[in-house]
């Protein structure tokens, strides 16, 4: 009977698929990230709207671009509020892919240490 044995242990079986999870969870944390940055958007824009309509000095209008030009400060805090979302969504991509290569980074290094130790080591 041959002594098969496998390139992979369970444990790194088990820790290439926490890699493989990790890299996949940043891509949708990225654009989990960008669709938000639209959503704060959308949703700083209904809570102005909300406020014209129960300030009766101000005239209520649909026209966005306008708006932006005539009140500089939504402009900026719709700015800042994006911003946020965003960096949150490139702040959680960073992250897991940091955490999946260096999953990987500890496997490939256990591998490299286990077939040096079989085959002698350097001396």
């Amino acid at each position: 009977m041959e002594k098969t044995t496998e390139f992979f242990s369970a444990n790194h079986k088990r820790l290439l698929d926490l890699a493989t999870w990790a890299k996949y969870l940043a891509w949708v944390a990225l654009v989990v990230g960008i669709l938000g940055m639209g959503t704060s958007a959308l949703q700083s824009w209904n809570l102005f709207q909300t406020s014209m309509a129960w300030n009766t000095t101000l005239q209520p209008t649909n026209n966005f671009m306008q708006v932006l030009r005539t009140n500089p400060s939504f402009a900026l805090s719709l700015l800042i509020g994006m911003a946020r979302v965003l960096f949150g969504g490139v702040f959680y991509f960073v992250v897991l892919r940091g955490i999946s290569l260096g999953l990987n980074m500890i496997v490939e290094t256990h591998i490299n240490y286990r077939d040096k130790n079989s085959q002698g080591g350097a001396q």
